[in-house]
């Protein structure tokens, strides 16, 4: 959509942000144990957009509670590829891969995974 269109659906139209960004000179290490506290005190940079971002110690915390690398991109574009892995918002009928009775599921029928229906479903589970 072009922001004519946004603006006549009734929704506010946001350019993209293109301003200027700091440069990193902070080189992530790929282990969370080899990351100081220090680094909350750091500017990074996103390595796909280059705009800023910062870890606090919450996320330091939770990082190395998890034994998770630092990420090295900033919330924006980590948020866009989660976005972008979902399944479409739109039902396939399919029929359940364990005893054939017709159900509706965001699966389409060209993908692997197996699709039960909610009875086998539950019956395989427990």
């Amino acid at each position: 959509l072009d922001e004519n269109e946004v603006v006549s659906l009734g929704y506010e139209w946001k350019e993209k942000d293109e301003g200027e960004y700091r440069q990193s000179n902070y080189k992530i290490p790929e282990e969370i144990s080899d990351i100081s506290k220090a680094i909350v005190d750091e500017i990074l940079a996103c390595e796909k957009c280059r705009k800023n971002y910062k870890i606090d110690d919450t996320e330091l915390s939770f990082y190395r509670r998890m034994k998770l690398p630092i990420p090295l991109e900033c919330y924006e574009c980590r948020h866009t590829e989660r976005f972008n892995m979902r399944n479409p918002r739109k039902l396939c009928e399919r029929e359940c891969d364990k005893c054939g009775v017709s159900l509706q599921t965001t699966f389409s029928s060209d993908r692997d995974e197996k699709v039960y229906c909610e009875k086998c479903y539950l019956e395989s589970v427990y």
